[in-house]
């Protein structure tokens, strides 16, 4: 069988699994698009776990010192079907095993798509990803072979609540600090009031390479708890990635840390829709590789290897310094304001593509339902016109309701779902007690 077919072929429609997962994603398709693309840069394989109520997405490098995992619940996807007669898929016992190189190809043409369908089956040797453009009504069908899956380690999960620095910040922030940096790891800082990000080199290449210092003001972070001066070394590649993910989806980034040895947890947990933690591997030795370390350190001791010194500033280095700082604050000022403006743009923009994307996909229905909403509103303020204001409001309201659901009935139980959630994470929120405050 071919591993792409279009839409003149006749066997398109046929190529389905009997008893499957079957996931259709729609608005949500960038933000499955970069999922996929930001494990393909942690391993080169994925596991999917289909649950009854969500999709986990797992990936782990081959040195263990990156892992990954991304939680898809059913609220994400425009269509989630469960197989009826496979109690072991429904408790996720069994898994999907997907080489990137065979889903990171397709991955690149979804974005140019409007509607995408994975369908599972872990009794099966292939999974099936249906894509769908409905304005040039293009249908491609992707048939993926799948491995022999293994084992997931997924204690490395459970550390979260145990690192005692928490720092919350938009993805955006830590991208711009990292922006200037060339190397493979990267060492971070975090004292009570700043957050320094060093260029990391080892002890005998001090004196060939450049240095590179940024610091970032507490004020920067919507959260920011550091228990005790910390110093870790990362890797710089995973972590950018992770950052690219957050910025292009507009999630903020939770990061959880602690001493060297422990792993650094950067979490995504504010969406109901979906949620991701990954897990990165830490060091403080000055001569260790990053492809050495496992997870966890067996033993973290002080460093004495690094050391000091003032140099001082040659002749004319200190005006020009201050030459820099009152150029860039001269010039920063108009950049900050159209950043500002453009930030202010782009939820009009986003407002007006969707508006567009919902007209030209309603097309001629548009008007037909515009009227029958009104209708529904019309029927419901003559029947309650002369029953008082509040009724004849409550009326109006009522019909126009109705009209609407009927004729959106996809979107109205995805909002009621969406509400459904929001009220029982709420009630939960209400039933714990408070956390004592951290010392």
């Amino acid at each position: 069988m071919s591993s792409e077919i279009s839409m003149k072929d006749l066997s398109v429609h046929d190529i389905h699994l009997e008893n499957a997962f079957v996931y259709a994603i729609d608005t949500n398709l960038k933000v499955f698009a970069e999922a996929i693309n930001v494990l393909s840069k942690i391993s080169d394989q994925i596991l999917l776990q289909p649950l009854a109520d969500s999709l986990i997405l797992t990936a782990y490098n081959s040195t263990k010192s990156a892992f990954a995992k991304i939680v898809l619940s059913s609220n994400f996807f425009s269509r989630f079907e469960t197989p009826s007669n496979n109690e072991q898929n429904l408790n996720g016992e069994v898994y999907c095993r997907i080489s990137t190189r065979n889903i990171g190809t397709k991955n690149v043409h979804l974005p140019s798509f409007e509607n995408c369908q994975l369908e599972l089956d872990p009794s099966a040797d292939f999974a099936i990803i249906h894509m769908e453009q409905e304005n040039t009504q293009i249908r491609k069908v992707y048939v993926l072979p799948m491995r022999e899956h293994t084992t997931i380690c997924d204690n490395v999960f459970t550390e979260k609540q145990r690192l005692k620095n928490k720092m919350a910040t938009q993805a955006k922030v830590l991208l711009n600090l990292f922006g200037g940096f060339d190397c493979k790891e990267v060492r971070l800082d975090a004292s009570a009031n700043k957050l320094t990000a060093h260029r990391y080199i080892v002890r005998e290449d001090l004196s060939r390479v450049r240095k590179t210092d940024v610091t970032i003001p507490i004020d920067h972070f919507e959260k920011f708890y550091i228990h005790v001066d910390t110093r870790i070394v990362i890797s710089l590649r995973e972590l950018r990635s992770i950052l690219h993910f957050g910025n292009i989806c507009g999630f903020t980034l939770n990061l959880h840390f602690d001493r060297p040895g422990r792993p650094m947890i950067v979490a995504i947990d504010e969406n109901i829709d979906l949620t991701a933690e990954f897990v990165l591997a830490t060091m403080d030795d000055f001569d260790a590789q990053q492809n050495q370390l496992p997870i966890y350190a067996t033993k973290v001791t002080d460093s004495q290897d690094f050391y000091t010194t003032e140099r001082k500033p040659v002749f004319g280095q200190e005006y020009f310094r201050q030459l820099r700082i009152a150029t860039n604050n001269f010039f920063g000022i108009p950049e900050l304001n159209l950043s500002k403006v453009t930030k202010t743009l782009e939820p009009v923009k986003d407002v007006a593509s969707a508006t567009e994307n919902f007209i030209r996909k309603e097309n001629t229905e548009l008007f037909p339902k515009l009227a029958a909403i009104s209708w529904g509103g019309m029927g419901g303020y003559l029947y309650g016109r002369r029953k008082g204001f509040i009724k004849k409001y409550f009326y109006t309201s009522i019909g126009l309701l109705v009209m609407t659901a009927f004729c959106y009935p996809n979107e109205t139980i995805r909002v009621v779902r969406t509400g459904f959630e929001h009220s029982k994470m709420t009630w939960e929120e209400f039933k714990k007690s408070p956390d004592p405050d951290e010392k």
